[in-house]
């Protein structure tokens, strides 16, 4: 049994070794981007919290790629509809974040609105590529 499982679990990495270091990279490039764009801007276009919905995309990134990884084993079909449902969940969830921040912080909404919806952006074509590349190579 638990040889089973480690075997699963050593394919699983194997797998994903690649796109972790790809969204590592990635991740670090975006980093410091937000961190100059922090820096070096106006007061006024200042984001306060993007680190916590930068981390929340690395993560959020890392579990929907395992899981159209999981989903892509079985039939093409089933592949569609859980990348169809797995984005409407995350674009509600994304939402539901940037209204809540809208309400609790109204201060910073704007431009913490404007630096999320490019974070989703970033995160969501590194995500669709990488999909792509997997399933096509």
């Amino acid at each position: 049994m638990f040889r089973t499982i480690s075997y699963f679990r050593d394919q699983l990495i194997k797998r994903m070794q690649g796109f972790i270091k790809k969204l590592f990279l990635f991740s670090i490039a975006i980093g410091i981007l937000v961190f100059l764009w922090n820096k070096n801007t106006n007061e006024k276009f200042y984001v306060q919290d993007i680190w916590f919905a930068f981390a929340f995309f690395i993560i959020s990134t890392l579990l929907v790629h395992l899981r159209m990884l999981e989903a892509g084993k079985k039939r093409s079909g089933l592949f569609v509809r859980n990348f169809m449902a797995v984005t409407v969940i995350k674009f509600f969830v994304y939402l539901l974040i940037i209204i809540a921040y809208c309400l609790l912080k109204p201060a910073g909404a704007v431009n913490f609105s404007a630096a999320f919806l490019l974070l989703y952006f970033l995160f969501s074509a590194f995500e669709v590529s990488a999909l792509r590349k997997h399933f096509k190579g």
